[in-house]
């Protein structure tokens, strides 16, 4: 059986950023059916010709599932948009002669919307490839042959509960084949000491392997090591150090000399599983750090122009990439963007003269996920 990797760009930083409850969009459909560069799988799979009444059966499948958890059903046609044009994970496989494709999105809570939790969304889809009609010989456009929806609630405010999101996208990587060797990884992480050795709670024997997708999926290459047999000191590049104690080597240093943050985990009381949350969450944090101090903040030239993407999740706002002054390929007129506390926030931390007026968005969302800040002044912004 054939398999194929999850999209490269859907890694944990892309599924750990929350997905803000837009407004409902009527022509969605039209414009999703048109992109020309989706960013999940699904849409390549199909075809413009495709029935796409599948959605609608999504939709009230969802719809039902809101209104059995006492909430409004009409709240699907809000949340939908955002699993099928703008994953946080994208996987896809062959099954019996389908094509098996996963998208899923943690979108955030909006009590006033009536959301009063986080809420993961997975759909999974069967695709049957273009073919030959039976009775009339005709070709038969990519269609959907079934599909599957499901809804867990969770509070991501309660850090506990990252590991619990983690546990869902390791076991989504495992059932889609991992990640491409093509993601660039930018920091290591160093294990002392075996899990299984200490006695550790239903610690799995492949616990080396499921614990090096979770450091891969955050852009982080792994060493393993005995704690004995544990050289004192450690590459500059580790960025942290996971002791399972008790640890009997070297206290772990840079050749420097510098100290290296560590997370212990005394394996001999802690479940394998309560060990997998501590540390997708030191990575989690890891993360967070990294991404929240990339860049430097700066003042906005009258009249300038950038354009960002969305590269990760923070707690409490967005974190943007470099950004640059090409706009996307749709070549519309941007807009003012509304009803992004987040965004705000992370732009904030980006421009020291940031105004909450200037944030604009591609109006072709949530197809495409260009922002764009336009400073007023000088030459007018001529996308606004």
């Amino acid at each position: 059986m054939a398999r194929h990797n999850a999209q490269p760009t859907r890694g944990a930083r892309s599924f750990l950023n929350l997905r803000e409850l837009r407004e409902a969009r009527e022509d969605f459909l039209v414009d999703w059916a048109a992109e020309k560069r989706p960013r999940g799988l699904l849409k390549p799979a199909l075809e413009i010709k495709s029935d796409y009444e599948f959605i609608a059966r999504l939709d009230g499948g969802m719809a039902g599932w809101f209104v059995a958890e006492g909430i409004e059903g009409a709240l699907s046609s809000r949340v939908l948009p955002e699993v099928l044009a703008d994953p946080g994970f994208s996987g896809s496989r062959n099954d019996g002669g389908l094509t098996r494709v996963c998208h899923a999105v943690i979108v955030q809570r909006n009590e006033e919307a009536g959301l009063p939790f986080e809420l993961l969304v997975r759909v999974d889809v069967w695709v049957k490839a273009r073919h030959a009609s039976a009775a009339t010989k005709q070709l038969v456009p990519a269609e959907v042959e079934r599909e599957e929806l499901h809804c867990t609630i969770f509070d991501m405010e309660d850090d506990a509960q990252i590991g619990d999101v983690m546990r869902t996208y390791i076991d989504m990587v495992a059932e889609f084949g991992p990640l491409t060797s093509a993601r660039t990884l930018t920091r290591l992480i160093v294990f002392l000491g075996d899990p299984l050795a200490l006695g550790s709670l239903n610690a799995p024997k492949k616990w080396r392997e499921e614990l090096k997708e979770l450091c891969r999926a955050f852009d982080a290459d792994v060493g393993f090591h005995r704690g004995p047999k544990f050289a004192d000191t450690v590459s500059d590049k580790v960025t942290h150090v996971v002791r399972f104690e008790p640890y009997s080597g070297e206290e772990p240093r840079t050749s420097h000399g510098e100290e290296i943050e560590q997370t212990k985990i005394d394996a001999r009381s802690t479940a394998y599983a309560d060990m997998f949350h501590q540390i997708a969450l030191a990575l989690a944090n890891i993360e967070d750090e990294a991404e929240a101090s990339a860049f430097e903040p700066r003042a906005l030239e009258p009249g300038e122009q950038v354009f960002h993407r969305k590269r990760g999740r923070s707690g409490k706002f967005d974190l943007f990439d470099k950004g640059s002054d090409t706009a996307c390929s749709h070549r519309v007129d941007f807009v003012r963007f509304y009803n992004s506390d987040k965004a705000v926030k992370g732009f904030r931390r980006r421009y020291t003269n940031f105004e909450d007026s200037w944030m604009h968005h591609c109006p072709k969302y949530p197809g495409c996920g260009m922002y764009a800040v336009f400073c007023p002044g000088g030459k007018e912004a001529s996308m606004d």
